[in-house]
């Protein structure tokens, strides 16, 4: 996987919950830059900015780990959007309750 897709699905958790993703996705002009294209070598340039895009997320994904993704391991990135979803729902489960305690 060319990390092509992650980068569009943090783009849109940034616009639906700008309060969680839209602050460390701020300075990621990385994101913009991402290559199209199914080479080792453009995806490894892809899986790097996505791991420290990431990172500011607190999701952390291994050296071995990385090279696995790029390597197609569909398993791994379907953790990474697991992980993703999670994150995505405890701010909203978060601002919800602090939203009903008015």
């Amino acid at each position: 996987m060319c990390g092509v897709l992650i980068a569009k699905v943090l783009s849109k958790l940034a616009s639906f919950y700008p309060k969680r993703f839209e602050k460390p996705l701020a300075n990621q002009t990385g994101l913009n830059t991402l290559k199209n294209g199914i080479t080792p070598s453009a995806k490894l340039h892809n899986w790097n900015i996505l791991c420290e895009t990431l990172k500011k997320l607190f999701i952390t994904i291994d050296h071995d780990t990385k090279s696995l993704i790029v390597a197609g391991d569909f398993e791994l990135v379907h953790s990474v959007l697991k992980d993703l979803y999670s994150l995505s729902q405890d701010k909203e489960a978060k601002e919800l309750v602090r939203l009903n305690s008015f």
